[in-house]
C-alpha cells in the first residue's frame, strides 16, 4: 500500500511540473522592477523616501509607547530606533530600490551591508 502512495505521489509531482526546476523568475522580476524604479524621476524617488520616513516615525513611536507601557524596555526601543533611523538614512543615500513586498532585492557585488546595532540583552 504504502509503494502505490509514493507512487501516485511521485506521479502527481511529474506530472504537476513541481518535480523540475523553476526557471529564475523571481531575479528577473526584480531586475525589471529596479529598472522601473531607475527610471523614476529624483522628484517621485524622494516621495516615496518621504513615506518611508513618516512609516519609520510612526514605528519608533509605536516602540515608544511600548516602553511607556512596560512592554519592552528603553534599550530595546533605542536600538529599534536606531536600526530603523540607519536603514531609512542608508536607503536614501544610497538611491537604491526600497523594500516592496514580495520582492527581495539582489544583491550588488561591493555594496556594503548597513551597519548594525547591537541588539539587547534577552530578557530572563
Amino acid at each position: 500500500m504504502k509503494k502505490r502512495i509514493c507512487a501516485l505521489l511521485a506521479a502527481a509531482l511529474l506530472l504537476s511540473g513541481t518535480a523540475f526546476a523553476a526557471p529564475d523568475t523571481h531575479t528577473q522580476t526584480t531586475q525589471e522592477l529596479e529598472a522601473k524604479w531607475e527610471a523614476l524621476t529624483p522628484r517621485r524617488k524622494a516621495g516615496i523616501y518621504l513615506l518611508l520616513s513618516k512609516r519609520g516615525r510612526a514605528e519608533i513611536e509605536i516602540m515608544n509607547e511600548y516602553t511607556r507601557l512596560g512592554l519592552i524596555t528603553e534599550e530595546e526601543a533605542s536600538a529599534f530606533a536606531a536600526r530603523v533611523s540607519a536603514f531609512l538614512d542608508n536607503l536614501e543615500r544610497s538611491g537604491d530600490l526600497p523594500p516592496v513586498y514580495g520582492y527581495k532585492p539582489v544583491r550588488r557585488e561591493n555594496t556594503p551591508l548597513p551597519p548594525q546595532s547591537p541588539q539587547p540583552a534577552p530578557r530572563p
